[in-house]
């Protein structure tokens, strides 16, 4: 669960993200991930599809499961695939529970998983796919991590199971299906998610200073992003989203900002 450095916005409402700050946690990623020891070069980390096909996936399954918008949760999977070199994401769709009332003031969403649906998002396709691991062993074992960028010291995800996030949720409704509500609900938009990093808090949301987290924004259908650094009343106006619950440390939940 990323916490921001700056609200460039006015909003101070986590789940939104502004151009500037998407920009930042794109550099943030460069700095502290690494693919093979030897630094070499790798593709992947904006992932495109268009919303038509993720709609679709999430219409296909309220319908197949019985499951209300306001209840679905996407679970992301971090992937790579070593030819050509390129990363990508795994999605399972499925649904959030309200745990009970606890009397911290986290709302907190146990994910079931009956009935669930999995896609691979790779290649600006959107496909079905019987892989439903919750992980990305590629991903884990071709990708290093740098807690100081200008440092040789770096370790390998697969070495940190219980440190690097392997996946992450975010709410259907109350983010992603807002997000393109307030750009206008645009005909033949892209979405992307793209690989980011910003400094959480410790340990609470993430085991890592700089976790590998996702911003998942639209463009039009000329390829323009909904991305700017101006106010506007409706928050996610020309804003991303990135508020995911990571896994770990807190898997097979999401947590509500």
């Amino acid at each position: 669960m990323p916490v921001k450095l700056l609200q460039e916005d006015n909003s101070t409402d986590p789940r939104v993200i502004s151009l500037q700050e998407y920009t930042d946690g794109r550099a943030n990623f460069d700095l502290h991930y690494y693919y093979t020891s030897a630094e070499a070069a790798f593709g992947g980390k904006v992932n495109d599809a268009q919303w038509d096909d993720l709609q679709n996936a999430v219409d296909n399954y309220c319908s197949t499961a019985g499951v209300p918008h306001a209840e679905v949760a996407l679970r992301f999977v971090h992937c790579f695939d070593p030819v050509p070199g390129n990363m990508y994401q795994r999605l399972q769709i499925c649904r959030m529970v309200p745990q009970p009332p606890s009397g911290s003031n986290e709302e907190i969403f146990d994910l079931d998983t009956t009935d669930a649906q999995w896609y691979e998002i790779k290649d600006g396709a959107f496909n079905p796919t019987p892989d439903d691991d919750l992980y990305g062993q590629d991903y884990l074992n071709d990708f290093y991590y740098k807690v100081e960028p200008q440092t040789m010291e770096m370790e390998q995800l697969v070495l940190g199971p219980d440190k690097y996030v392997k996946n992450l949720v975010f709410p259907w409704e109350n983010e992603v299906l807002r997000m393109y509500a307030e750009n206008g609900s645009p005909a033949s938009a892209g979405i992307h998610f793209a690989a980011c990093s910003y400094t959480a808090e410790y340990p609470g949301y993430a085991n890592v200073d700089w976790p590998h987290g996702m911003v998942i924004y639209l463009s039009d259908s000329n390829g323009q992003p909904y991305l700017n650094n101006e106010d506007y009343i409706t928050i996610f106006h020309n804003k991303g989203a990135d508020m995911g619950t990571l896994c770990p440390p807190n898997c097979g939940v999401y947590i509500a900002p």
